[in-house]
């Protein structure tokens, strides 16, 4: 990252906010209450957007600009990790960033079913 100008942290969940644990509330209000703590126009971080619904278009739009995916959420999900988690992450196949350095991109493979995703909201990643 040297050389290409000062870094950016941009975020699309929050899991606590001043030691609240956020984790039980549905996304949407998770994301409603990080937009009330970040500023807008903070010079050093942002929320990203979401976008609900067109996923098949959003996701070739992130394909064709060669990014390495989409995050997709459940609305209404809590926040969880492992098997029964409420959000899916959709990788490029063709990310060119992804050559040589596979390793780095692996997921972990979980066992068991997973939740059906209903409601996504997508976000780039």
């Amino acid at each position: 990252m040297f050389g290409r100008g000062k870094p950016l942290f941009v975020t699309f969940d929050v899991l606590a906010i001043d030691g609240e644990d956020l984790r039980a509330l549905p996304w949407h209000v998770r994301q409603r209450r990080l937009r009330r703590v970040v500023a807008p126009g903070a010079a050093r971080v942002r929320v990203l957007d979401s976008v609900r619904g067109q996923g098949r278009a959003f996701f070739a739009s992130v394909c064709q600009y060669d990014l390495e995916g989409i995050t997709c959420k459940w609305r209404h999900g809590t926040y969880q990790s492992g098997p029964g988690t409420s959000w899916l992450k959709i990788r490029n196949p063709r990310y060119t960033q992804m050559e040589g350095r596979a390793e780095l991109f692996e997921s972990r493979q979980h066992e068991g079913p997973r939740h059906r995703v209903d409601a996504p909201v997508l976000s780039l990643i």
